[in-house]
Order: C-alpha cells, then structure tokens, then sequence
C-alpha cells in the first residue's frame, strides 16, 4: 500500500521451475502471473495463484545476454529486449549486439511484432535503469540505444520511438552536442511525454 507502506499482500506459493540465485521476475499488471527467468536462462509466464509454469515466452538466453521485460500502461502488451546481430567493434578484437525488441500480446503473449535494429547504431549494451518504456497511451515504445563501449557522438541515436504494434521505427533523438554528458541512464515519463536523461 504505497499511501501507508504496509504490506498488502505476501506471495507464498513454491514457483514449479528452478531460479537462478540473482532472481529477475517482472509480474504482469494484474498481478495474476509474472515472468520469470529460470537457472536455464529460459523466460517463463509463472501463474501466481498456483506457481505453476504457464509458458515460455521466448528461447533460451545467451549467458551474458543482457535482456529487460516492460508491461504496456493498459496491461495489452509486453516487450521483450535482448541481443540482436552481433557486429564487431571497431580496432578490436571485441563485439557488440545490436537491440532486439519483441512484443507479445497478452493474455496468450502472441508475438505481435518485432523489431531488429540491423543497419544503425543502437546496441543493446545500454546501463540504463529504465531501457524500454511505453508511452502513457501505448502506442509507443521508446528504446534507449546503449553507447556503453564507446563514448557518445553527436549523431549517435540516444533513443528510438517504436510504433506499437507495428514495432515500426518513427522517431530517432540523438546525443547532439549535449553527448559529453555521457551515456543516457534512464527514460522517465514526465506528463504526457517520455525523456530520455543523462547524468
């Protein structure tokens, strides 16, 4: 209860897949089931009432692969972010990921659409807090496009605004001059808009 900071609810039921030690669970806006990343790196849709696994919502994940799960504000949709194209870094011997974005519809969690970032610079590499978030009317999703090896350039997109469900790219804020500032750390909604912010 966030007006009193008093507990409302504990959840108590033994979920039916094993968990890694570093548990990440993202529950739905319902509050019915959540998603789940098991010890195998799967993404499973647990049923809260009963702890039992639902499904899965996407393939295994690479070991390292960084991946973040955001519900839209309705509770319609949820997007997935992982690893994309694996392109090597310039004047090294390392790589980088480009980003991926899956969206499922809920109550199946369908695959609605996708978007594959394979021509410009948006890396899934991002530190961000927030990395995806959904406008206040759900047919937006913005994207924070991780710089994290390099240091930012003007025309570097900081964030992409994906049209929902079409995941459709129509907007693109780059770092412009501001880029000294250094890598964007979060995306905030603020009134009817979403911002992307620096330190």
């Amino acid at each position: 209860d966030s007006s009193q900071g008093e507990t409302v609810l504990t959840y108590s039921h033994d979920i039916a897949i094993p968990v890694p030690r570093m548990l990440v669970a993202v529950i739905t806006p319902d509050g019915q089931s959540s998603i789940v990343r098991s010890i195998d790196r799967t993404l499973e849709h647990v049923d809260l009432a009963t702890g039992r696994n639902v499904r899965q919502l996407a393939g295994a994940l690479a070991p390292l692969e960084r991946h973040s799960i955001v519900w839209s504000p309705d509770g319609r949709y949820l997007a997935l972010r992982s690893d994309g194209a694996e392109v090597p870094i310039p004047n090294t011997y390392y790589t980088r990921h480009q980003s991926r974005v899956r969206l499922y519809a809920l109550p199946d969690l369908t695959l609605a659409g996708e978007f594959s970032n394979s021509e410009g610079a948006c890396f899934s590499d991002s530190n961000a807090r927030e990395p995806m978030l959904f406008s206040n009317d759900g047919k937006s999703l913005w994207v924070v496009c991780g710089q994290y090896y390099t240091i930012p350039k003007p025309d570097d997109p900081m964030a992409i605004r994906l049209d929902v469900p079409t995941m459709q790219a129509r907007d693109i804020r780059r770092y412009g001059q501001g880029m000294e500032s250094g890598q964007a750390e979060a995306l905030e909604r603020i009134g009817d808009s979403v911002w992307a912010w620096q330190s």
